[in-house]
């Protein structure tokens, strides 16, 4: 269940919340009640201090201010003079009565320097103060109280509010965690996707960058950027390998070629040494025939000569026709099936690519040296195509030939310079534009079409360059 990023997410949002509300709850649970006592009794030490510097026989007592401040607080305040008579009371005058005549009884706990004090009792929270105040020979008693039992009334139907307050946030929160969740995950399961991909040497795939400039942005064009390089690289590794394959190939047929050409010259030589070696010596017993030996030998030399020529070219027309083994096969379907692999590459770079492809094209070819050839013919336009531009990939038949091509907007190519670039190594541009580039692209197209005693150039348009191929139909 947990082993999706978007799973984990969820979770740990909706633990987050479940502790974050549950721990205010029940901080709230345990300690709201002494928290509110707590306060009660500085707001009652507080009070009683000011009423120690006030002039308690003033008739407009009161009028004053401190009482007009504390009117706010629901305690209950009850000033008697020496004679127990109401200076002044307030929250509550129903108790005003009962009240005093306890003040009377209990006048003996009253002090001078008094403090508020809090019991608790079943009924809840009693926070009194009995405090004494001598002015002028007079002596002032002093009664603040207050009982939470309503307070814990309403603490109690807080904690059923917040209960379900908890339960909304974490509904609410999960909700929200699991869009967040999939904001976040979707974008790395694709890298994920693309990335197996790229391990498993599909190297066309992109991810979709997300339009934010955050660490994942930044990850998918990195990924992007690796995929690019790894494909450029593989297709320049496939160009080298091609030609060493080619190289390594050639040198084991020359030496194949060798040792039959020794074979058949050794052989096919024998006679004509032998009849020269006879006449010679004749010449040397019968002077008088003497121009008919030299004739014979020079008839001999010129056979000889010619038949070293026949068996040259008989050997190099057997090595040229070995190159390529080829089999007949759909080019239509060869060139459909490449399409997809270098739409999703010639993407990244916004290049439209426009494909019209007709069907049952069929020839005699290499299927794996052909798609070499296109591909190099891609690569080529994509490295001379702006962002934003066009390419199109053109297969038809015409009378006995098959006819391909591949044409990119961008600059045109100089009469100079178009047969120079199928020469290995060439490349046209400066040096930062074909930085990674070694230029064997077209060396190596040009190569494959001529072993399918094929043509192969490049036409300038309108707006761009056309690289075509004909190869006969088969």
């Amino acid at each position: 269940m947990f082993k999706k990023l978007r799973n984990k997410a969820v979770f740990s949002f909706c633990i987050f919340l479940c502790i974050v509300v549950g721990g205010t709850y029940l901080f709230y649970y345990l300690f709201s009640e002494e928290f509110y006592v707590m306060k009660k009794k500085k707001v009652m030490n507080e009070a009683f201090q000011v009423l120690k510097t006030l002039d308690l026989d003033d008739t407009s007592l009161e009028y004053h201010t401190f009482f007009q401040k504390y009117e706010e607080e629901s305690f209950f305040l009850l000033i008697c003079d020496e004679k127990f008579q109401t200076v002044y009371v307030s929250g509550g005058k129903s108790k005003e009565r009962s009240e005093r005549t306890q003040m009377q009884k209990n006048q003996k706990r009253y002090v001078i320097d008094a403090k508020a004090t809090a019991n608790r009792t079943e009924e809840g929270t009693k926070i009194c103060l009995r405090g004494k105040i001598v002015q002028d020979g007079g002596t002032y008693y002093v009664f603040i109280y207050e009982n939470t039992g309503i307070l814990q009334k309403s603490i109690s139907y807080v904690q059923d509010f917040s209960r379900y307050v908890l339960l909304v946030l974490v509904i609410l929160g999960g909700i929200f965690a699991c869009f967040a969740a999939v904001r976040i995950a979707k974008p790395v399961e694709e890298m994920n996707r693309i990335t197996q991909k790229i391990a498993e040497n599909d190297f066309s795939v992109r991810v979709k960058v997300p339009t934010s400039d955050d660490e994942l942005g930044c990850l998918a064009r990195s990924i992007n950027q690796m995929a690019e390089k790894i494909q450029r690289d593989m297709n320049e590794l496939n160009n080298y390998n091609y030609l060493l394959i080619k190289k390594n190939k050639d040198m084991a047929e020359f030496e194949d070629m060798r040792k039959v050409f020794v074979t058949k010259v050794t052989h096919e030589l024998k006679t004509p040494l032998a009849i020269i070696s006879s006449q010679v010596q004749m010449l040397q017993y019968d002077e008088s025939k003497k121009e008919y030996y030299c004739e014979s030998i020079m008839e001999e030399i010129d056979k000889m000569s010619h038949m070293i020529s026949q068996l040259l070219n008989d050997s190099f027309l057997e090595d040229r026709q070995k190159q390529t083994k080829v089999e007949r096969r759909d080019v239509s379907a060869l060139v459909q099936y490449m399409i997809p692999k270098y739409e999703a590459w010639l993407s990244t770079k916004k290049i439209r690519f426009l494909t019209e492809i007709e069907k049952d094209c069929y020839a005699d070819i290499d299927p794996v040296q052909i798609e070499q050839a296109i591909g190099n013919y891609i690569m080529n336009g994509y490295n001379h195509t702006k962002s934003g531009g066009t390419m199109r990939l053109l297969l038809r038949k015409e009378e006995k030939m098959l006819y391909l091509s591949v044409y990119n907007e961008g600059e045109r190519i100089s009469e100079s310079e178009r047969e120079k670039i199928w020469e290995k190594f060439m490349q046209l541009g400066t040096s930062e534009e074909n930085d990674g580039r070694v230029g064997l692209g077209l060396y190596i197209v040009r190569d494959i079409v001529q072993a399918h005693s094929g043509q192969c150039g490049v036409e300038n348009r309108e707006q761009g360059v056309e690289f075509w191929i004909r190869i006969p139909k088969g």
